[in-house]
C-alpha cells in the first residue's frame, strides 16, 4: 500500500499558480465547504460527541483567516497598481484574527469608501474576530489538548455553540467570497488599465445606431 499512487478521478492538484501569494481565497473556500459539510451532518445527527465538533470549529477558524490573508495579500497588490504601499512586515504570516482584522478591514475601508455594504461587513469581520480569539486565541484550541506552555488549549469546560457558531461563520465567509470577486476584478481592471465606463458608453452608442 502507498499514500500517493493511483492516477484517477481523486486526483488533485496544488501549487500551479503563478503566484501562490493570491491563492489565499482558493483555500478559504476549501476550508468553508468542509466546515459546511462537516455542520450539516453533526446537526442532522441524533446524538453527537464532543470532539465531532473540534474540526468544524478549526475549520472555520482557518477558513476566516485564509480569507483575511487573501484580502490583505490582493489588497496589497491592488495597492501597489493605485501607487500605495504596505510594508511587507504587515503582511507576514498570522494566526491571531483580531489583528488580521484590523489589517483587511482597513485595506478595504481604504480601497472601498463610502460603501454601506461593506461598512456592515468590516464590522462583523472586527466582531467576530474578536469573539473568536476569546474561544481560540492562537490557532492551538481544538487543534490540539495544550498549548504550547502545556497548558488546556481552551478555556477549561468551554462550551461553544455549533449551530451558532455556523449560522454566524458561513454568513460572514460568504460575504468575504463576494469581496474577493470584486477585488479579483478590480485588479484586472488596474492590471489592464481598462476605462469600463467609456467601454459601456461606446457599447450603448453602438447599439443605439
Amino acid at each position: 500500500m502507498k499514500l500517493n499512487s493511483n492516477i484517477d478521478y481523486s486526483n488533485i492538484v496544488s501549487s500551479i499558480s503563478d503566484e501562490p501569494r493570491y491563492d489565499f481565497g482558493i483555500y478559504a473556500k476549501g476550508y468553508f465547504n468542509a466546515a459546511k459539510s462537516l455542520t450539516e451532518k453533526f446537526l442532522s445527527s441524533d446524538s453527537f460527541s464532543d470532539y465531532d465538533g473540534y474540526p468544524i470549529v478549526f475549520l472555520y477558524h482557518h477558513a476566516f483567516e485564509l480569507s483575511m490573508k487573501n484580502i490583505i495579500y490582493k489588497g496589497a497588490r491592488l495597492y501597489r497598481f493605485k501607487k500605495f504601499e504596505i510594508m511587507d512586515s504587515e503582511l507576514q504570516n498570522k494566526h491571531v484574527l483580531s489583528k488580521l482584522a484590523n489589517l483587511s478591514s482597513s485595506i478595504l475601508t481604504n480601497i472601498y469608501k463610502r460603501d454601506d455594504d461593506l461598512t456592515i461587513v468590516i464590522r462583523n469581520i472586527r466582531q467576530i474576530a474578536i469573539e473568536f480569539d476569546e474561544l481560540d486565541k492562537d490557532s492551538f484550541s481544538y487543534r490540539y489538548p495544550i498549548d504550547l506552555k502545556g497548558n488546556y488549549s481552551t478555556k477549561k469546560h468551554q462550551i461553544l455553540n455549533i449551530s451558532s457558531l455556523s449560522n454566524c461563520m458561513n454568513e460572514l465567509l460568504s460575504s468575504l467570497e463576494v469581496i474577493d470577486l470584486g477585488l479579483d476584478m478590480d485588479i484586472y481592471i488596474a492590471r489592464n488599465e481598462i476605462d469600463f465606463e467609456s467601454l459601456f458608453s461606446e457599447i450603448n452608442n453602438s447599439t443605439k445606431k
